[in-house]
């Protein structure tokens, strides 16, 4: 677990009360009181999928939603000219083992692993 932020959230405060027949009202006041808020941030992966690679933005769009279909998170990567379909490959999955389940699961058979920078 890593702790990226920590910040102090202020939060209304309302107080309750019985009126004289027992029953509950609200009485809103300007309480607030403070509590922290942590928010986490998942180690990077250190490798990626790439299921394509394309000489325009536009061809990516429908290996994108074929991914997004199969539950996958993907973007795109531009590099020398070339926008990439990428998915990053989990924190301390099986490099190979995980490449091949990708590869059944969607069909892209020569998606290949590259190492992030």
């Amino acid at each position: 677990l890593f702790v990226r932020n920590y910040r102090a959230v202020q939060i209304p405060v309302d107080t309750f009360q019985l009126n004289d027949n027992g029953e509950e009202i609200t009485a809103s006041e300007n309480k607030v009181i403070t509590i922290a808020s942590v928010e986490e941030e998942k180690p990077e992966s250190a490798f990626s999928i790439i299921a394509g690679a394309f000489g325009k933005e536009a061809y990516t769009e429908e290996v994108i939603n074929i991914l997004q279909q199969k539950k996958y998170t993907a973007y795109v990567i531009k590099k020398n000219d070339l926008f990439m379909v990428a998915v990053e490959i989990p924190v301390g999955e099986n490099l190979v083992k995980y490449r091949k389940v990708f590869a059944d699961d969607t069909g892209i058979a020569d998606a290949w692993v590259i190492k992030n920078k």
